[in-house]
């Protein structure tokens, strides 16, 4: 007897699916409208500036976080709940997408 078959049914695999919002300007990017899970922020290049990111629907409050230098191609993982949502305030015209969970 296999264990699969004392257990019952193989387990399925899943996958996780991600939201995502992108842009290459500074300012400010609604990146997750409303509460949810903050996955990443991809960094793809542009002029490079400083990232705040807020949890809120606004670049306003307290910054959860501040990358003060990325580099183009920089990954940073949070896999973090944010309560409000989440926004990005960039300081010059850095290309960033940020993928998020509802």
């Amino acid at each position: 007897m296999t264990m699969s078959s004392r257990m019952g049914a193989e387990p399925q695999s899943t996958m996780e699916m991600w939201n995502y919002a992108a842009r290459a300007a500074s300012g400010s990017l609604c990146a997750m409208p409303g509460p949810g899970v903050l996955g990443n922020v991809i960094v793809g290049g542009g002029t490079l500036g400083a990232l705040t990111i807020y949890d809120n629907t606004a670049a306003s409050g307290t910054a959860f976080l501040t990358i003060p230098a990325p580099s183009a191609g920089n990954v940073f993982w949070f896999n973090t709940i944010m309560s409000r949502g989440a926004s990005v305030q960039a300081a010059a015209a850095t290309n960033i997408a940020v993928t998020y969970r509802m």
